[in-house]
């Protein structure tokens, strides 16, 4: 390898590796942790696309009713990437793992193409089009048990989501 080309290679790596670590895996103060119902689902969604930019993201935090480790507990977030709103099953924690093909199951049973991508080190199922909310709220009916009036755990990241805006 050319050593002239080797503080480029570190360089980007670094790059990916830090926008790798915003995207996926940082937690910081600036996040806002709430909870909402899956009945308002649609108002997140509409919250993300009018004030989030490339890289805001709302995570939702699926369990079923009951369970209380943290093995039970799903992952399914609401993302903007290259300008598109999406949902992405995150195959980071054990429950997604085990339920992706679940997941995928109910995704094209609502008329949802599946995608899987990759970033990094971190893989993820991603659906680009149609009723997101509507795809989130069947996930969290069918795999975990959780109705519309039910409240699930929520993280914010690049746009501001108001507990008040959701009757929890």
């Amino acid at each position: 390898m050319n050593s002239a080309l080797a503080p480029f290679i570190v360089l980007g790596i670094i790059v990916v590796g830090a926008w790798v670590y915003q995207r996926f895996l940082r937690i910081d103060d600036e996040s806002t942790y709430t909870q909402i119902r899956i009945a308002d689902l649609p108002r997140l969604l509409r919250a993300l696309k009018s004030h989030g930019e490339e890289g805001s993201f709302a995570v939702l935090t699926l369990r079923a009713a009951g369970a209380n480790e943290a093995a039970a507990e799903a992952y399914v977030q609401f993302s903007i990437e290259s300008g598109g709103v999406g949902l992405d099953w995150l195959l980071q924690s054990q429950r997604n793992i085990s339920d992706r093909a679940s997941f995928v199951e109910v995704a094209r049973a609502l008329g949802h193409a599946v995608n899987e991508r990759e970033t990094g080190d971190v893989r993820f199922l991603r659906v680009d089009q149609g009723d997101l909310p509507h795809l989130a709220a069947a996930l969290a009916e069918r795999l975990y048990g959780l109705g519309p009036n039910d409240a699930v755990q929520l993280m914010c990241e690049g746009f501001e989501w108001k507990n008040r805006q959701s009757a929890v």
